[in-house]
């Protein structure tokens, strides 16, 4: 075809086409073969040409008859001239004509066409639709398919009609069009709770984990909170294999809806899953922003936190949580527990000195079973020293750093800690007591002089 060409109303021959178009139709092979020609001048009068083999001929009855079989269904299945053939079918017998005619259609992309042209051209009842969504779930091209979605799926946001297309969209094969359609739907109809639960429901079913979670991520700007939609969405964030993509899902939704308890204590315990510590550590860095002393959120965060094997990325997410203004003691108390779990002594020692740093004393037993499990004598006095600089230390945190020198076995580390608290506090009987206890698990003569010395001259200025 070359040009603008229209039918007759049965189908069976060539109305009119533009000026100087061309329309040839051929069936068989060049010796026994059929064809029909026809050419338009430039004011557009027609002349037909019918051949049989290499013999033109008048279009007889045997010719019509051929012409009437074969033309048909080349019309539909190509989409020739579909638009102006949906008009005559649509002033004949209406969309139900129409929709019994693209029933006949067997090209996906010509199908696609002429679902296109009907709902462009007519108003469909509801019954009308729900068979047009028939007709779209049975278009084999995911392509064609996800492209009539895209274009219709707005005539089907009402409650008797989104399961027609949701049954269409998860009959897509194709991931990416799959993801193309679920984006499209949500961004048009983001106001309805049961689209979003549909989408999340069908996102759960794509393979690929960076579309899936490319959904989930749009899903999370008008995710709200709803019991299913809530289970659904994260059934399906607990699908994605990607630790990657499912830490982007799950920044997003912090970003979106952290502030909601119920659903930070939900993307904590998703978090939790994961199995890199890197992505794991990122995600709960984000939520400390988020984090309030609800119970829920307090545990599902710590869960989170001690399931990380890597220490650096461990202390990394206490030190972060410390450092958040408004932490209360319950939440102290389980930093300083998570911190025991730490392998390295470098990494529990940060965390520890930043946690000095807070009112730690009513979570002093958590503090200094988490500073004696500390192997470093270098990274205990550290800590210890840390405590003991502290402006308004109590003496009974003094004593119980006291205390916990005594299981450093370097002398010189010992005798340090021991010398600033003798500077320090060792004018109160409490803390000179202990001091005098600590002062003899030293080995070293020089080492234990001097401290005495140290004790002995604040001792002597009272």
């Amino acid at each position: 075809i070359d040009g603008a060409i229209e039918f007759t109303d049965d189908d069976h021959d060539v109305k009119s086409l533009s000026p100087n178009g061309h329309f040839t139709l051929e069936e068989g092979d060049w010796l026994s073969g059929r064809g029909y020609d026809v050419k338009a001048d430039a004011a557009g009068n027609l002349t037909k040409t019918y051949s049989v083999g290499r013999t033109s001929k008048p279009l007889d009855d045997e010719g019509r008859a051929w012409l009437g079989r074969l033309l048909p269904p080349v019309i539909r299945d190509t989409g020739i001239g579909a638009g102006p053939r949906v008009v005559r079918i649509l002033r004949q017998g209406g969309p139900p004509a129409v929709i019994a005619e693209i029933g006949l259609i067997h090209s996906d992309g010509s199908r696609r066409i002429y679902l296109e042209q009907l709902f462009s051209q007519a108003i469909l009842n509801t019954d009308q639709l729900k068979d047009s969504a028939k007709l779209i779930r049975g278009i084999s091209s995911d392509g064609d398919k996800a492209q009539v979605v895209i274009t219709v799926d707005e005539k089907y946001f009402s409650g008797d009609l989104r399961p027609y297309l949701f049954a269409a969209a998860e009959s897509i094969n194709s991931d990416g069009d799959k993801r193309r359609v679920l984006s499209d739907i949500i961004k048009k109809d983001a106001g309805n709770t049961e689209s979003l639960v549909r989408a999340a429901r069908t996102a759960r079913h794509i393979s690929s984990d960076g579309d899936k979670a490319e959904v989930l991520v749009e899903l999370a700007d008008p995710y709200r909170a709803s019991d299913e939609l809530h289970m659904v969405y994260f059934e399906a964030v607990n699908s994605i294999s990607s630790d990657g993509d499912r830490a982007r899902v799950l920044s997003k939704l912090l970003e979106k809806h952290g502030d909601d308890r119920d659903t930070l204590a939900r993307i904590l315990r998703s978090a939790e899953k994961l199995s890199s510590d890197g992505d794991k550590a990122r995600v709960l860095r984000e939520a400390v922003s988020s984090y309030s002393e609800d119970q829920a959120v307090r545990k599902a965060f710590f869960d989170a936190a001690n399931s990380i094997s890597s220490d650096g990325d461990h202390q990394q997410v206490l030190v972060t949580l410390v450092r958040r203004q408004g932490i209360g003691t319950e939440t102290l108390g389980e930093v300083a527990n998570s911190a025991q779990r730490i392998s390295s002594d470098g990494d529990k020692a940060r965390v520890l000195v930043d946690l000095a740093a807070t009112n730690v004393e009513p979570v002093r037993d958590a503090f200094f079973a988490a500073a004696d499990s500390i192997h470093s004598d270098g990274d205990r006095s550290r800590v210890l020293t840390a405590i003991l600089d502290k402006p308004g230390t109590s003496s009974a945190m003094a004593i119980a750093a006291i205390q916990s020198t005594t299981g450093i076995s370097s002398d010189g580390d010992m005798a340090r800690v021991l010398l600033d608290a003798a500077n320090r506090y060792s004018n109160d009987p409490g803390v000179n007591a202990a001091l005098r206890k600590a002062v003899e698990s030293l080995h070293s003569v020089g080492e234990y002089r001097t401290v005495m010395s140290e004790i002995a001259g604040h001792r002597g200025s009272i």
